[in-house]
C-alpha cells in the first residue's frame, strides 16, 4: 500500500507542476517517468504472482503424490490446479501490452495509465470473488462431510475442519480488505488522470 501511496503522490505532484506552468502544457518527460516507474512495479508484482502460483501448483502436485493417503478426491486437486493455471493465464492476458509504455504523447500516456488502472480494478474484483467462492465451497464441503452427505477418503476431525475454515476466513477477509484499499487507490488515480486531461482540454 505504501507503493500505491507513492504513486498517488507522484500524480498529485505532476498535477501541481502542470498547474504552476504558465502555459499549462504537460511535462511529457515527467509523465513518462511516472508511467515507467509503475511499469517496473507492475513487472515486480507479476513476478511475485507467478512465484505464488508455482508454489501453489507444487503443493497440489505434492498432495497428488500422497496417493491413497490423499484425504480428498484427486479430482478436487486437479480442479484447483486448473483454477490456478486459468487465473494466472487470465491475469496475464488482462495485462497484455501493458508491461511497457512506448514513446507516446501526454494524452496517450494518460490513456495508457488509465487503462492499466481499470485492468487492476478488474483483476482485484475477480480475484476477490473467486476467493470468496472457494471459501464458501470449502465451508459447504465441511458441513456436508460432517453430515455424512459427502464421501471422504479420510474424514478429518470436526476441530480440524473448523480451524481450517476459520483460518481461511481470516485470509479471505484480509485479502478482501486489501482489495478494497487497492481498488480505492486505483479509482483515485483515475480521477487524477481525468483531472489532468481536463487541464489539457482547457488549454
Amino acid at each position: 500500500m505504501t507503493a500505491i501511496d507513492d504513486e498517488n503522490t507522484g500524480w498529485d505532484a505532476l498535477a501541481m507542476r502542470w498547474q504552476a506552468q504558465p502555459s499549462g502544457v504537460p511535462d511529457v518527460q515527467v509523465l513518462q517517468r511516472e508511467v515507467h516507474r509503475r511499469s517496473r512495479r507492475l513487472r515486480m508484482v507479476w513476478s511475485v504472482e507467478v512465484v505464488l502460483a508455482v508454489l501453489s501448483l507444487a503443493n497440489c502436485v505434492r498432495a497428488l503424490s500422497l496417493g491413497e493417503r490423499l484425504p480428498v478426491p484427486a479430482g478436487l486437486v486437479w480442479f484447483l490446479i486448473g483454477l490456478i493455471i486459468a487465473m494466472t493465464g487470465w491475469t496475464l492476458w488482462q495485462r497484455r501490452r501493458q508491461w511497457y509504455a512506448k514513446a507516446l504523447d501526454a494524452r496517450a500516456l494518460m490513456a495508457f495509465e488509465a487503462e492499466r488502472s481499470r485492468t487492476a480494478l478488474r483483476i482485484w474484483r475477480v480475484s476477490t470473488w473467486v476467493s470468496v467462492a472457494l471459501w464458501t465451497a470449502m465451508t459447504l464441503w465441511a458441513l456436508f462431510t460432517a453430515q455424512g452427505r459427502m464421501p471422504m477418503l479420510q474424514v478429518a476431525p470436526p476441530a480440524a475442519w473448523a480451524l481450517n475454515i476459520v483460518v481461511n476466513a481470516v485470509v479471505v477477509g484480509v485479502f478482501a480488505v486489501a482489495a478494497w484499499v487497492v481498488c480505492r487507490r486505483h479509482r483515485q488515480r483515475l480521477q487524477r488522470l481525468h483531472s489532468l486531461e481536463r487541464m489539457m482540454d482547457v488549454d
